[in-house]
C-alpha cells in the first residue's frame, strides 16, 4: 500500500531547500541591506518569497489535505520548481566564495561623543560597501539576476495556490506594493537617475492624468470590451499585434488612449510586464524628436525592470557616462535589451500625426514615418524566440503606412451616441453659462425643462458628425 503522504513529502522537501535557500540569502545580505537601497530590494523579495513558502508549506501540513484530491497537482507544480530551486542554490553557493569582511556595528547614541563615533562607523561603512560593488555579490547584475531568479520562482509557485485557496489576492497586492518599492529604491541611486535621464528628458505622466480628467463616468467601457481590443490586449495569437485607431479630430482618441493605458497598469503584473506611452503633441515638436520620443519609451521600461539591465548601462557608459547623446544608432541594441529582460511590453502612442506637425512640413512627415518605422522595429524585435511579447497601440487620424498594415488591426474610432449623450448632458448639467452668447437665465431654463434639454442633447448627437 502506498504512502498516502508520499506526495506531500515529495512537496514539502522541495518548499524545505527553498527556504533553505532564501534563509542563507537572507543571512549573507542582512547586515548591509541599511546601508544600500539595492541590497535592500533584494533581501525584501526573498524574503517574500520564504513567506510564501511558509504559507504552502504549513497547507500542505495540514490534516485535510491529505484527502484532497487536488494534491497530486499542487506535488506536481511544485516539483516543476525544481530547476528554479537549483538557480537560487547555485546563485547561493555563488555568492557565498566571497567573503565579506567585519562590518561595525552601529548603536543608537546617548552621548554626543557616541553620536560622533556613530557617524563616522556609518559613514565608514558605506565607504566599505562602495568599495564592494567591485565585488561580485554586490554588483548591479549580480542582484538584479538574484531578484529575477525569485520572480521566475515565485510565477511557478502561483498556480499551486490557487488550486490551494490560499489568500492570492493578497499576495498579489503585497507583490505589486513590493514591485514599487523596488523600483523606487534604484530610481533613488544618483548614477541611475543619471541614466534615465541621458536616456530621455520626457515624461508624460502628468498628460496621462489631464487626459484622464477629461473623461466623463460611464464613457469609453465600450471599447475596453470590444472583441478587437479584448484580443489584442490578451496577445491572441490569431490577431496581429498592433492595433490602430483612426479618427476625425475630436472623436476622443486621446480619452480613449488614457482609458486603455490606466486598464493596463491596472490588470498588468509589475516587473513582468511594462506598460509605456507617449502623448505626440505639435506644439512641442522642437523636443519631440525621434531618439527623444524612443528614449523615453526605453526609459519607461528600464524604470518598471528590478534592476537597469546591463546592456542599457553599458550603452551609457560607452557614451562617455551620459556625456554623448543618445543618437539612432543606439535604439535597436536598446530595444534588444529590453526584449530580452522583460516578458511583455505594451506600448501606447496617442496621436502619431502629430508628429507630421512641423515648421518644415517635410521634417516633420519624415519624423512620422521614422517614428512609426522605429515602433514597427520594435515589433519586429520582439518576434524571436525569447524576448518579450510587444503590443502596440496607436491613434492617429490616418491610418498606417502601406509597408506596416499587415502588423495592425483597424479600428476607426468614432464617439458611440451613448458617450455623446452622457458627455452633453454632463455639460448641461454643469456648465458655464456666463459665456457671451449664453445667460444665467438661458442656463436656470435648460436645468429645470427636461424636455429642453432632450432636445438639446439630440441636437448635438445628431450633428456630432458635422462639427
Amino acid at each position: 500500500m502506498s504512502d498516502p503522504f508520499s506526495t506531500i513529502g515529495t512537496a514539502a522537501g522541495i518548499i524545505s531547500l527553498g527556504l533553505k535557500a532564501c534563509s542563507g540569502i537572507i543571512d549573507y545580505y542582512d547586515k548591509w541591506k541599511s546601508f544600500d537601497s539595492d541590497v535592500k530590494a533584494t533581501c525584501d523579495v526573498v524574503m517574500y518569497l520564504s513567506n510564501t513558502l511558509k504559507l504552502l508549506q504549513a497547507k500542505l501540513d495540514s490534516e485535510v489535505l491529505a484527502q484532497n484530491p487536488t494534491t497530486r497537482q499542487v506535488d506536481l507544480i511544485v516539483e516543476a520548481c525544481n530547476g528554479s530551486i537549483d538557480k537560487l542554490q547555485k546563485r547561493l553557493e555563488k555568492i557565498k566564495l566571497t567573503k565579506l569582511p567585519h562590518l561595525p556595528s552601529v548603536n543608537p547614541p546617548v552621548t554626543r561623543s557616541e553620536e560622533v563615533k556613530t557617524n563616522l562607523n556609518t559613514t565608514a561603512t558605506r565607504l566599505q560597501l562602495q568599495s564592494q560593488r567591485l565585488l561580485y555579490p554586490f554588483q548591479h547584475g549580480t542582484l538584479g539576476k538574484l531578484r529575477d531568479t525569485v520572480a521566475e520562482f515565485r510565477a511557478q509557485l502561483k498556480p499551486a495556490l490557487l488550486l490551494l485557496n490560499l489568500d492570492v489576492a493578497a499576495d498579489t497586492a503585497s507583490e505589486v506594493r513590493l514591485s514599487r518599492a523596488e523600483q523606487h529604491a534604484w530610481h533613488a541611486e544618483e548614477e541611475n537617475q543619471k541614466i534615465l535621464t541621458w536616456l530621455s528628458p520626457l515624461a508624460f505622466q502628468a498628460r496621462q492624468q489631464a487626459v484622464l480628467a477629461k473623461r466623463h463616468p460611464g464613457t469609453v467601457g465600450w471599447f475596453l470590451k470590444s472583441p478587437a481590443f479584448v484580443a489584442w490586449s490578451n496577445a491572441h495569437a490569431d490577431v496581429p499585434t498592433g492595433l490602430w485607431c483612426h479618427g476625425r479630430m475630436g472623436s476622443g482618441k486621446s480619452v480613449l488612449a488614457a482609458a486603455v493605458i490606466k486598464y493596463l497598469q491596472t490588470t498588468c503584473a509589475p516587473g513582468e510586464t511594462a506598460v509605456v506611452y507617449l502623448y505626440c503633441d505639435w506644439q512641442d515638436s522642437g523636443a519631440q524628436d525621434l531618439c527623444n520620443l524612443m528614449g523615453s519609451l526605453i526609459r519607461q521600461c528600464v524604470e518598471q525592470c528590478s534592476s537597469i539591465p546591463s546592456d542599457v548601462r553599458e550603452c551609457y557608459v560607452e557614451h562617455r557616462n551620459g556625456k554623448m547623446p543618445l543618437i539612432a544608432d543606439d535604439i535597436p541594441a536598446l530595444i534588444e535589451a529590453i526584449c530580452h529582460t522583460l516578458s511583455k511590453v505594451y506600448v501606447v502612442v496617442d496621436g502619431l500625426d502629430e508628429c507630421s506637425y512641423a515648421a518644415d512640413n517635410s521634417a516633420g512627415a519624415s519624423r512620422m514615418v521614422a517614428l512609426e518605422g522605429a515602433l514597427d522595429l520594435w515589433l519586429s524585435s520582439s518576434s524571436a524566440p525569447g524576448t518579450a511579447t510587444t503590443q502596440l497601440f496607436v491613434t492617429s487620424r490616418f491610418g498606417p503606412q502601406e509597408s506596416t498594415k499587415a502588423n495592425f488591426t483597424e479600428v476607426e474610432i468614432r464617439a458611440t451616441e451613448s458617450d455623446l449623450r452622457k458627455v452633453v448632458l454632463s455639460n448641461l448639467l454643469a456648465g458655464d453659462w456666463t459665456s457671451p452668447w449664453a445667460s444665467v437665465e438661458l442656463g436656470l431654463a435648460v436645468q429645470r425643462d427636461q424636455e429642453l434639454k432632450g432636445q438639446i442633447t439630440q441636437l448635438c448627437v445628431d450633428h456630432a458628425d458635422e462639427t
